[in-house]
């Protein structure tokens, strides 16, 4: 039942467990900074973190440093937001990205483990109902799309992911919703390249406990508000949220497909609103139940509105 790739690995004596790159367009459209946290592992010896240092870099598309920071090393590292100056910005017809690296050295000045990332500097907001990329009215031509070969099922290699993009290209398609899932890792590095908008939606789909007979039916829905489904939810969304908050091509978190709507639902909006990432948020749901409409989702929508809708 195993059907995507199981990965073994090894830790050098330092290791970094978790990075948080927060590059941010500002709103003239051209500066931005960049802040960057950490969280690091040692092996337990004597001497536990003395001597490592961690050293922050940014380089552009050539190589160019244009940032260098220096830290001691410890278990939680924050660089505060650095001014950059003007910056190149990311869209669909100018994917550009940034590399960022981590290194960590040893007292010796030995290279222990280098961690690299590509990001990129954009800025999704709504403005007056209007939604804005880099300060542009967005139109987005997007399609949903599920992991599948007709020949392999769900098992998909990357030949079918640059497949899926050269169809992306030639249609003129530029966003698509991971429905009703994370995709493999590497879509998402693959979209952040070229220049594709991504919805990322959290594996939730429960609407055969409130669809009945083809209607509305909440009587007994899941998550609803059941005190004992919250954390089950909240963890699939925190796992979606750690998983792909370096990538820039992410614009729209979902919070599922078709699962009503319910306080459990609206804890999932709320996490995302602490993390304070720049992105909008999204779900379906709240046409099924209005109540929740100015709770749960920034915008609208509506999956399966008949043609005089």
């Amino acid at each position: 039942g195993i059907f995507r790739d199981v990965v073994l690995y090894a830790k050098p004596e330092i290791h970094v467990e978790d990075l948080w790159a927060r590059p941010v367009l500002k709103e003239d459209g051209r500066s931005g900074e960049l802040g960057v946290e950490l969280k690091l592992s040692v092996k337990e010896m004597p001497g536990g973190w003395e001597g490592y240092r961690v050293l922050v870099a940014l380089k552009d598309a050539f190589g160019k440093v244009l940032l260098e920071q220096p830290f001691p090393a410890a278990e939680a590292i924050c660089m505060e937001a650095q001014q950059l100056g003007e910056v190149q910005v990311w869209d669909h017809g100018h994917p550009y990205l940034y590399r960022l690296e981590i290194r960590l050295l040893s007292g010796d000045g030995q290279l222990v483990e280098i961690v690299p990332y590509e990001i990129g500097f954009r800025r999704i907001v709504l403005e007056d109902g209007i939604m804005k990329l880099n300060g542009r009215r967005l139109i987005l031509n997007g399609v949903n799309r599920h992991e599948w070969n007709a020949h392999t099922g769900r098992v998909i290699g990357r030949e079918d992911m640059e497949a899926d993009l050269a169809c992306f290209h030639e249609n003129n398609i530029n966003s698509v919703r991971t429905c009703h899932y994370p995709n493999q890792l590497p879509w998402y590095g693959m979209c952040d390249r070229e220049g594709i908008y991504v919805m990322a939606e959290t594996n939730l789909e429960s609407h055969g406990s409130w669809q009945k007979k083809g209607q509305d039916e909440p009587s007994w829905n899941v998550p609803g508000s059941i005190p004992q489904w919250r954390e089950a939810v909240l963890d699939r969304m925190r796992t979606n949220f750690e998983t792909l908050k370096n990538h820039v091509s992410v614009l729209f978190w979902s919070l599922g497909n078709e699962s009503f709507a319910g306080d459990n639902i609206w804890q999932m909006q709320q996490y995302l609103k602490e993390k304070n990432d720049g992105r909008l948020v999204h779900y379906e749901g709240v046409f099924h139940n209005r109540a929740y409409e100015d709770r749960i989702s920034d915008m609208e929508s509506q999956m399966y509105a008949p043609p005089w809708e």
